[in-house]
C-alpha cells in the first residue's frame, strides 16, 4: 500500500491512492509517519550537500587572452571589462577621417558624453559609388551565402541579359568572374544600370555595388587663403579662437551625401553651388493662396543656408548634393502642415536616392515658439529612416525645450555663438535641449540678387547648416555610422568650455571639424 526508501541522500516515496472518504484513521497515521520520514531524508540530504559546497572550488586557469563578446572585453579568469571611452571615441573616428597624418591621440582620461542609442541604418540593396571604375557599367553582385556559386552565377547571368535593353553586342551584359571570400560569394558583371536595378530585387541577391576606384586617403585638405568665406568658417577648424584665413577639415568635401534644405528654396544658378542643387518639391502657398511656382528662393533665407552647408567658399561640405524643399513663402512663413509634408517627402526621396548611393541629412533652419507633436512625430520617422536631422534652436532668447524643433530628441538642436566665442545671447535660445553651439552671428554667404551675390545675417538658422555640413563630411567617409554615432561624434569631437556668457544649463560645446585633438 505504501513504500518509502532513502538511498544515498535521495528519497523515493510512493503512496497508494485513496479516495478521501474511504480512508481510515489508521491510514492517516501511516501517511503522517511517512511524511515525517520524508522530511528527515530531505533535511539529511541538504546538510550533506551543504558540506560539499563548503569544499574549495578549483580555480580556472587565468591568462591574458582578450576575447570580444557582445561589446565587452573578457579576460579569461578575470571577468568582463567594458569598452573604454577612449576606445569608443577611436571607433567613431576611423583613420580615413584624418588622412596621412593619422588619427590624433586622445588623452587617457578622455570621457564620453552620454547619449541615447538610435536605430541603425538599413543595408542598401543597390549602391553606386562617387568615383566609378572604367565606364561605370561594372557591378559586383553579392549572392545569398547558402546558394551554390556556379549555378547561381549562371542563373543571374541569364536573368540580367533578359532585363537588358541593349541592342548592340558590345553592350549586352557579360558575366566577368565569380569568386568566393570565406563564406561570401560574388559575381562581377557588366551591364547597364536599368538591368542591374531589376536584378537587385532577385531573391538570390543579397546586394549589389558598383565597382569603384580606391586611393590613398588624405582628407585634411587646406583650402588656403582664398578658400575662407567668413570668420565662422575660419573658427570651425580650430580648438581655440584665433583666425588665420585657413580651413582644414576632417572627412572630405562631403560627396556621396544629400542634404535636404527645408527652407525658402535655393537659387540653384548661384556660382557657389556649381550645379549641385536638386529641385525637390514645394509645400507652401503665398498669402494670396497661390502655390509658389518652383523650389527657387524668392525670400533669400534658404540660399544663404544652403551656401553654409555646401557652398564652394562659404560651406563646410562643398561636394554634397543640396536638395531644395520649399516650406517658406516670400515673406518667410509657412505652416506645420507644410513642414510635416516636407519631412515626409525627404524621407521617401532619400530612400530612392540612397538605394543607389549615399546618406542623407535634413537641415531645418525654421522654428516655432511652441511644441508641435506633429512635427516631432515626423522627425522621429526621419531618424528611424537613418536620416540625421539638424535644426535651429530658435531665436526667441528662450528655453529651446519649449520650441520646435528644438524640443525633439530626434533633432540635433544648434545654438549660436558670435565672434570671439561669445554666446549670441541677444537672440539664441538656450537650455538643456540645445545639443551643440556653432557660429551664428555676422554670418556671410550666398545671396539671391545675382548669381554672385553675397549677404550677411544672424540667427541659429545659420548655426544649423554649419552643423549639417559637418554631418555630411563625416557620413561621406563613415557611411555606415548610425544616427546615434553621428550625434555622439558631433558632441564628443566638439570643443568644450570655450563659449562665454552661456546660461548654466546649456551645453558648452562648440562645433569643431578640424583634424587635431589639441
Amino acid at each position: 500500500m505504501t513504500a518509502t526508501v532513502c538511498v544515498k541522500n535521495t528519497v523515493v516515496c510512493w503512496i497508494s491512492p485513496y479516495k478521501y472518504k474511504e480512508m481510515k484513521s489508521r491510514d492517516f497515521l501511516v501517511v503522517l509517519i511517512l511524511l515525517a520520514i520524508l522530511g528527515s531524508c530531505i533535511q539529511d540530504a541538504g546538510a550533506k550537500n551543504t558540506k560539499k559546497d563548503k569544499k574549495p572550488k578549483k580555480k580556472a586557469p587565468g591568462n591574458l587572452d582578450s576575447k570580444l563578446t557582445s561589446g565587452s572585453i573578457v579576460i579569461s579568469g578575470v571577468g568582463p571589462s567594458r569598452e573604454t571611452d577612449v576606445d569608443h571615441m577611436a571607433r567613431l573616428m576611423p583613420p580615413e577621417l584624418f588622412g596621412a597624418a593619422g588619427r590624433p591621440q586622445l588623452p587617457a582620461d578622455f570621457k564620453m558624453k552620454k547619449r541615447k542609442s538610435k536605430p541603425k541604418k538599413a543595408k542598401m540593396k543597390l549602391r553606386k559609388v562617387a568615383r566609378p571604375a572604367g565606364d561605370g557599367t561594372t557591378y559586383i553582385v553579392k549572392m545569398k551565402d547558402y546558394l551554390d556559386l556556379d549555378q547561381t552565377a549562371n542563373m543571374l547571368d541569364v536573368k540580367v541579359k533578359g532585363y537588358s535593353k541593349a541592342k548592340k553586342a558590345k553592350k549586352v551584359p557579360k558575366l566577368k568572374k565569380k569568386k568566393k571570400v570565406g563564406k561570401h560569394k560574388f559575381v562581377t558583371m557588366e551591364a547597364e544600370f536599368s538591368a542591374i536595378e531589376e536584378l537587385a530585387f532577385d531573391n538570390a541577391v543579397d546586394y549589389i555595388e558598383q565597382n569603384g576606384v580606391i586611393e590613398a586617403s588624405a582628407w585634411c585638405d587646406d583650402r588656403g587663403l582664398t578658400g575662407i568665406g567668413s570668420w565662422a568658417m575660419d573658427r570651425l577648424d580650430k580648438r581655440a579662437y584665433g583666425l588665420d584665413n585657413k580651413f582644414k577639415s576632417i572627412g572630405n568635401d562631403g560627396h556621396n551625401t544629400y542634404v535636404y534644405v527645408i527652407d525658402s528654396g535655393i537659387r540653384a544658378s548661384h556660382s557657389q553651388f556649381e550645379g549641385r542643387v536638386i529641385a525637390g518639391d514645394v509645400f507652401v502657398k503665398e498669402d494670396s493662396g497661390e502655390t509658389t511656382p518652383s523650389t527657387e528662393d524668392n525670400y533669400g533665407h534658404g540660399t544663404l543656408v544652403a551656401s553654409l552647408v555646401g557652398g564652394k567658399h562659404y560651406g563646410v561640405a562643398p561636394g554634397t548634393m543640396l536638395v531644395s524643399v520649399k516650406v517658406l513663402n516670400s515673406h518667410g512663413t509657412g505652416t506645420i502642415d507644410g513642414l510635416v509634408d516636407a519631412i515626409g517627402f525627404a524621407v521617401e526621396d532619400c530612400a530612392n536616392r540612397t538605394a543607389v548611393t549615399g546618406r542623407c541629412i535634413i537641415n531645418l533652419s525654421v522654428s516655432a515658439p511652441f511644441v508641435s507633436n506633429l512635427i516631432g512625430d515626423a522627425l522621429e520617422a526621419a531618424e528611424n529612416a537613418s536620416i540625421v536631422v539638424v535644426g535651429a534652436a530658435g531665436n526667441n532668447k528662450a528655453d529651446a525645450c519649449d520650441t520646435t524643433p528644438g524640443y525633439s530628441e530626434h533633432v540635433v538642436a544648434v545654438g549660436a555663438s558670435g565672434p570671439y566665442d561669445v554666446f549670441a545671447a541677444s537672440f539664441s535660445n538656450y537650455g538643456p535641449c540645445v545639443d551643440i553651439i556653432a557660429p551664428g552671428s555676422k554670418i556671410v554667404g550666398a545671396g539671391t540678387a545675382t548669381d554672385y551675390a553675397i549677404r550677411q545675417d544672424n540667427g541659429t538658422s545659420f548655426s544649423s547648416p554649419f552643423t549639417a555640413g559637418v554631418c555630411a563630411l563625416y557620413l561621406s567617409v563613415v557611411d555606415y555610422a548610425t544616427v546615434a554615432d553621428v550625434k555622439s561624434f558631433l558632441i564628443n569631437w566638439g570643443t568644450s568650455n570655450k563659449i562665454s556668457g552661456l546660461p548654466s544649463d546649456t551645453i558648452n560645446t562648440v562645433l569643431y571639424l578640424g583634424c587635431s585633438y589639441l
